[in-house]
C-alpha cells in the first residue's frame, strides 16, 4: 500500500498511476515492487497478474472501433470468470489504448507478470483475431495464434483464446470454471452489434452517449 500511494505523489505525471481505477487495483493486490508474475490475495493467494491491452482495429472500415473495443472488454470478462487469474479492469488498461510505450513499461505500470495484446478484423460477418501472450521482462512471446471464424462463433472464439492462455500460464480451472468457459452459444451478428455498439456509448461518459446506450 505504501508503494502506491507513493506512487500517486510522484512529481512527473508520467510517474503515477494512469486512472484511479489502476491505483485501486495496486492497492488491492498489496502492490510490490517489480513487475510480478504472481500477486497476493483473493481466492488461493498468488493468483496469476495479467492484463488485456486494448485491441488494435485492423478492420478496412474505422467505424468498427466499438467491436473491437468490445472484443477488448469481453475478452477481460472471459478471463475474469478465472479464479486463478487477477486480471486487471478494463478502466484501467484503456489509457493505453495505441500508446507508444515500451510494453515492458505499461506492464510495469500495471503491475502484471503477463499482457494479452492483439488485432480484430471484421469484414462481414467474419472475424479474424490474432493475439498472443507476451512475458513483459523479455519481451517473448510465449503463445501466439489467429483465428479466422464467422461473427456467430465469436463466444467459441474467445473461448478458445482463454483457454490457451490458461494453459501457458499455467492457471488452475476448476469444473465450474471450465463448464462456464465452455458455454458458447451461437450469438445474432445484429444483436451482437447492437450490444457493443451500446457498450461504446456508455463508457463515451456523456450525457448522449448515456441516452444512445439506453436506446
Amino acid at each position: 500500500e505504501r508503494r502506491a500511494v507513493a506512487e500517486c505523489v510522484r512529481a512527473a505525471p508520467a510517474d503515477r498511476f494512469p486512472t484511479m481505477a489502476a491505483f485501486l487495483d495496486a492497492l488491492r493486490e498489496g502492490s510490490e515492487a517489480g513487475t510480478p508474475t504472481r500477486g497476493t490475495g483473493g481466492r488461493g493467494q498468488g493468483r496469476i497478474m495479467l492484463a488485456v491491452l486494448p485491441l488494435e482495429n485492423r478492420s478496412a472500415d474505422p467505424e468498427q472501433e466499438f467491436f473491437t473495443d468490445g472484443m477488448t472488454e469481453e475478452l477481460i470478462g472471459r478471463f475474469a470468470q478465472v479464479g486463478d487469474l487477477r486480471v486487471i479492469s478494463r478502466t484501467s488498461v484503456m489509457p493505453f489504448k495505441s500508446t507508444r510505450l515500451p510494453l515492458q513499461e505499461v506492464a510495469k505500470r500495471l503491475r502484471v507478470g503477463f499482457v494479452v495484446e492483439g488485432s480484430v478484423q471484421r469484414a462481414g460477418n467474419r472475424v479474424r483475431v490474432s493475439a498472443r501472450l507476451v512475458d513483459p521482462p523479455s519481451g517473448r512471446a510465449v503463445w501466439a495464434d489467429t483465428y479466422d471464424r464467422n461473427v456467430t462463433d465469436v463466444f467459441a472464439l474467445q473461448r478458445d483464446v482463454v483457454m490457451a492462455v490458461v494453459e501457458k500460464v499455467d492457471a488452475r480451472l476448476s469444473p465450474g470454471e471450465r463448464a462456464r468457459l465452455e458455454r458458447t452459444p451461437e450469438v445474432s451478428p445484429e444483436a451482437h452489434g447492437f450490444y457493443l455498439q451500446g457498450l461504446a456509448s456508455y463508457h463515451s461518459l456523456t450525457a448522449e452517449g448515456v441516452r444512445r446506450a439506453i436506446l
